[in-house]
C-alpha cells in the first residue's frame, strides 16, 4: 500500500511539473534579459558661473539585452571658494541612470545616457535641495571584454536651488566627461541572434 501511494505521488508530481506554467514576470513579458553588469568612475569638466571646473563621480548598474543599461550614479562639482573667510560651497547629486548603447558588440559604438535625480547645494552652513536632469551623448571603445573607455558630453539642468551663489543658473551648464567602465557582458545580442536565424534559414 505504501509503495502504491508513493508511486501515485511521484506520478502526480510529474504530471503537474509537465503542465505547470512559468510564472509571468516583467522580464519575460518584455523579453528583457540580464546580460551584464558594469560600473566605474567618471571625470569631467563643466562650468560654474562662467568659469571652468572639474566634476568627478561614479556609477554602476545592470545591462539588459546587450544594449540597455539601468543603474545608479552621481557626481560632485568642484566649486571655487567664493570667499576665503567662509566655508567652501559644495554641490553633489545622484540619481537613476538610464543608458542605450546600440551595437555595443562593435569596437567603437555610440552611447546615450540620462541621469534623473536630486542634488544638494551647501554654502556657508546653509543647504538646499534641487532636481537634476542630465542627458548626454557620446561613444565607447571596447578595450577588453571587461573594460571599456567612454567619452560623452551633455547638459546638466538643475532646478530648485535658491542659495546665493548656488542658484539654478549657476549650477546648470554643459559638461564633458571621460568614463572608465569595468564589468562583464555575456550572451549574444539580439542583432547577432537574428543574423544567425537568417543564416540558418538561408542554409
Amino acid at each position: 500500500m505504501k509503495q502504491l501511494t508513493f508511486t501515485l505521488l511521484i506520478t502526480l508530481i510529474s504530471i503537474l511539473s509537465i503542465h505547470a506554467q512559468r510564472d509571468e514576470t516583467i522580464l519575460n513579458k518584455t523579453n528583457l534579459r540580464i546580460t551584464g553588469a558594469w560600473g566605474g568612475p567618471t571625470l569631467g569638466i563643466t562650468s560654474y558661473d562662467g568659469e571652468s571646473t572639474t566634476v568627478a563621480g561614479g556609477y554602476g548598474g545592470i545591462e539588459f539585452n546587450k544594449e540597455y543599461f539601468v543603474g545608479w550614479g552621481g557626481a560632485t562639482i568642484d566649486l571655487p571658494n567664493l570667499d576665503a573667510n567662509i566655508l567652501k560651497p559644495d554641490f553633489d547629486y545622484n540619481g537613476l541612470v538610464l543608458g542605450y548603447a546600440p551595437a555595443a558588440h562593435r569596437l567603437i559604438h555610440p552611447n546615450f545616457l540620462l541621469l534623473v535625480g536630486t542634488g544638494k547645494a551647501q554654502f556657508n552652513g546653509l543647504d538646499d535641495k534641487a532636481w537634476v536632469v542630465q542627458p548626454a551623448i557620446g561613444g565607447e571603445v571596447n578595450v577588453l571584454r571587461w573594460f571599456r573607455i567612454g567619452a560623452s558630453g551633455g547638459y546638466r539642468y538643475v532646478n530648485g536651488s535658491d542659495l546665493i551663489g548656488l542658484s539654478d543658473e549657476n549650477l546648470s551648464g554643459f559638461f564633458g566627461e571621460i568614463k572608465l567602465k569595468f564589468g562583464f557582458s555575456w550572451g549574444k545580442s539580439d542583432r547577432y541572434k537574428n543574423r544567425d536565424k537568417y543564416d540558418d534559414t538561408d542554409a
